[in-house]
């Protein structure tokens, strides 16, 4: 029998600031005691789906990124600080041609591995958080070094 297509749900914990900065992707800041369907994903195949402090990230099977969530200090990469109440592809990455593989969310600052290996960092960077030695926060993905690649299976 034919397999049904994977759903993103999300949910939050009652702790403040619950569903806050729109973190959930619904479009709001209500906070949810149940899981429910991302619908601005539910035309997407999804590879994988990740949560950092207050922003998410969703990987299409394909390589590409989405963001949600609080955007202080560039953290979701779409070359601003506005927060995103639903997923929004980063455009930066798909103009660089760059299919992403995995994605990790800190406090302030995003990092993401791409198709050949390459590292991309942004979001505050006025402090180690990114190791670029920026003294401003960076708004869109930046590629590391060459020499800095993580061998991919």
């Amino acid at each position: 029998s034919p397999q049904a297509a994977p759903r993103v749900t999300t949910f939050s914990s009652p702790l403040p600031p619950p569903g806050s900065d729109g973190q959930l992707g619904h479009g709001d800041d209500q906070h949810l005691d149940l899981p429910r369907q991302v619908e601005a994903l539910a035309d997407l195949e999804i590879a994988a789906v990740v949560a950092g402090a207050s922003h998410s990230f969703a990987i299409t099977t394909d390589g590409k990124l989405y963001s949600w969530g609080a955007g202080q200090c560039g953290r979701l990469g779409h070359g601003d600080e506005e927060s995103v109440k639903v997923p929004k592809k980063v455009d930066a990455l798909e103009r660089d041609k760059i299919e992403v593989r995995s994605v990790a969310g800190g406090a302030f600052h995003s990092l993401c591995l791409d198709q050949n290996g390459g590292v991309h960092g942004w979001g505050d960077g006025d402090g180690a958080s990114l190791g670029l030695g920026l003294d401003h926060d960076q708004l869109s993905p930046m590629r590391y070094g060459k020499s800095l690649k993580v061998r991919l299976p």
